[in-house]
């Protein structure tokens, strides 16, 4: 380590004008990738640093785990010519990529999506403990990002208020940030639960659940609802019957037959919401809607309600007390478990030290 220390500092001094002689960067695999061999490594580093365009000059590739590696690059090669590292991100981006397709490996870009904030190791773990290690339900923020797009669609057009009465039936928990003004700055969202170790609800804002759910972007889906025209009266009825039809249970999928008119599903809430959007727009509902009816058994057997599957209203704050109990428990249990293995070690002479005498 010494000699390549010297050779890195050799080079580098040669151009005592430069701030930044040094590049440095590290290489990691996800699980799925296994352990690859020290040759493999190699041979990706020297790739690697060629692409980077790095390879005229001296540089070390250091191993400190089974799934990373870290690499030294001086910027200043054995000429004495300095290599730029201009772009250097993007440089990286594209190296990487070839090397994950010639060795086979995960690719980053499927792996990491643009679409929002990814969920770490640390908030999976966390969610694996809540919810059982053979839970079929995703991490709560994944699940959050689907469910609060589903809403956000259902409710295009028809404002804040759908929107929210829409995010209460799917069993979303949401606040509305706004500023002392009154200016409207976003949501924060969390669902039953999420909870840390303390028992406290943990509320993500609409930024790290999924960047298009930012208030500069939802505001633009859901809008503000009906704008005032010469029907604004019959505009207002269809959109407050809609309302209340997404209040009392979600909008039922699939409920059509294909090839039907909007406005003659057999889905109430999507039929009305055709008709509003035909008035609207000015075009001619069909002559034959189907007649709305008074009661959907799917939205009263709460057994066939998606987000709703309970005996009675009460089950849920009963359910939500009694994680909030097991979680007491686990801590206190880790917790006994910690003093034990203390004390053991204080037992047998492992622990040493003032506090033990």
């Amino acid at each position: 380590p010494l000699q390549v220390a010297r050779a890195i500092d050799h080079t580098a001094r040669r151009r005592p004008g430069i701030t930044a002689p040094i590049w440095r960067c590290s290489l990691s695999l996800p699980d799925e990738d296994g352990i690859l061999p020290d040759a493999q490594w190699s041979a990706i580093a020297t790739a690697f640093v060629a692409d980077m365009g790095f390879d005229g000059a001296p540089w070390v590739a250091v191993r400190h785990g089974d799934d990373h590696i870290h690499l030294t690059v001086s910027r200043v090669d054995w000429s004495g010519q300095l290599l730029t590292d201009r772009w250097d991100y993007r440089r990286a981006r594209e190296a990487a990529d070839g090397l994950e397709e010639e060795h086979g490996l995960v690719r980053a870009a499927d792996r990491f999506r643009t679409e929002g904030p990814q969920v770490r190791n640390n908030e999976l773990e966390a969610s694996t403990r809540r919810r059982g290690p053979d839970s079929p339900v995703p991490p709560e923020r994944e699940e959050l990002r689907r469910l609060v797009r589903e809403v956000r669609d259902a409710s295009r057009g028809l404002g804040r208020a759908a929107f929210e009465s829409g995010l209460a039936d799917a069993g979303v928990g949401f606040r509305a940030n706004e500023a002392s003004t009154g200016r409207m700055n976003g949501y924060s969202f969390t669902v039953d639960g999420l909870v840390d170790g303390q028992g406290e609800q943990i509320w993500f804002t609409a930024s790290k659940v999924a960047r298009d759910l930012r208030w500069a972007q939802l505001k633009t889906v859901i809008g503000d609802g009906p704008a005032a025209g010469p029907d604004a009266a019959a505009t207002a009825e269809f959109v407050d019957r809609a309302t209340e039809m997404m209040r009392r249970g979600r909008i039922e999928r699939g409920a059509g037959q294909p090839g039907d008119h909007p406005a003659l599903s057999s889905d109430p809430a999507a039929r009305i919401l055709a008709q509003w959007q035909a008035k609207v727009a000015g075009q001619e509902v069909p002559a034959a809607p189907l007649p709305v009816p008074a009661s959907v058994p799917a939205w009263n057997d709460k057994r066939r309600r998606p987000h709703g599957a309970l005996a009675t209203d009460k089950l849920p704050g009963e359910i939500k007390k009694a994680r909030r109990q097991i979680a007491e428990f686990q801590a206190q249990a880790e917790s006994a478990q910690a003093g034990a293995r203390t004390w053991d070690g204080m037992a047998t002479g492992a622990v040493t030290g003032p506090r033990v005498r």
